[in-house]
């Protein structure tokens, strides 16, 4: 039992995964959030319509997650689904408590992207959109 609680404050607490089909009907929702973490340069070459920007890679990552709505439902992908486990188990240990993950990340969403032609200024600054 002890290495069990142990594992767990080692790994963290784990994060939930949802495939694309059940982040479509997610975006349907008001209090849906769907955050890409990936850099501004992959942002830009396409990511989900509605998603926000929030580059995990920046140094102040922690910072701005600890700013967003801990009720809100939070949606977060990557390329290919590792990175986004990392920033999700971050928010989870922020005290976040509807985080999921999309499961193979940007890789496996059917749905259409939107590109972006206009790259920040200051890519550590506000999100896009």
């Amino acid at each position: 039992m002890l290495n069990k609680l142990f594992g767990w404050l080692r790994r963290g607490p784990k994060l939930p995964s949802v495939n694309a089909a059940e982040l479509e009907k997610a975006l349907k929702k008001r209090q849906t959030v769907v955050l890409d973490v990936r850099t501004p340069g992959e942002f830009a070459q396409g990511h989900i319509p509605g998603a926000k920007l929030m580059n995990l890679q920046e140094p102040d990552f922690a910072e701005k997650i600890s700013k967003l709505d801990k009720e809100k439902e939070y949606y977060v992908y990557c390329r290919s689904g590792q990175r986004s486990q990392q920033a999700g188990k971050k928010m989870l240990k922020q005290g976040f408590t509807q985080v999921f993950n999309l499961a193979g990340g940007l890789m496996a969403w059917r749905g259409n992207l939107k590109k972006t032609t206009i790259m920040p200024k200051n890519p550590g600054g506000p999100m896009m959109r």
